[in-house]
């Protein structure tokens, strides 16, 4: 990579910054939300439907009785490196997703941890949870201060309705399309 990072909008207003695509999260507890760089090679996204094998009479095994069907999850690599994003603290992004592992104040309830909208340009726009964060730091200062990161973080899409197998095959993934603060020279996030 070059010293000078090539910027280009490509599709619905995804970002490019040599071959390194942007990632936007928004809590939807606080409305707080964070950009960050994402470079996969892949993006695997895990469903399973569970089956029991009852039979009736003997513990051998029988038909298969349909359980349930898990919610979509999906792992990511997610990178901070403050040479990329010099005016913003890298240790606030990584402080912000380990947040999100954490349950809200209802009051004088405790709630779960909030929904998080995950929006990667022209492929997905879901609401999801995050249920893992694993950090590790790649890059330090001369004062030690971290420089850089790469996080794989798992999140479980939220289920909300039942899902018949023929609304699957007709469904229409529906991508937000991205304000105008994520096109390059529009905004300070890059």
């Amino acid at each position: 990579m070059g010293a000078n990072a090539v910027i280009r909008p490509l599709g619905q207003g995804e970002i490019i910054r040599s071959g390194i695509s942007h990632v936007k999260i928004v809590n939807q507890f606080s409305g707080e939300e964070q950009e960050v760089i994402i470079n996969p090679t892949s993006l695997p996204k895990r469903i399973q439907a569970r089956y029991s094998e009852k039979h009736p009479i003997m513990s051998a095994p029988g038909k298969l009785v349909y359980e349930a069907t898990t919610n979509a999850e999906i792992p990511l690599r997610l990178e901070a490196d403050a040479d990329l994003f010099p005016k913003r603290s890298i240790l606030d992004f990584w402080i912000f997703m380990e947040s999100l592992l954490y349950p809200v104040r209802l009051g004088d309830l405790i709630g779960d941890p909030p929904d998080v909208l995950l929006i990667w340009p022209n492929l997905l726009s879901i609401l999801v949870k995050v249920t893992q964060v694993n950090t590790t730091f790649t890059e330090f200062a001369t004062n030690l201060k971290a420089k850089a990161y790469q996080m794989d973080v798992v999140v479980k899409e939220v289920g909300q309705t039942l899902v018949f197998s023929d609304d699957v095959r007709e469904r229409i993934q529906i991508i937000e399309p991205l304000p105008v603060s994520f096109l390059p020279g529009q905004g300070e996030w890059y």
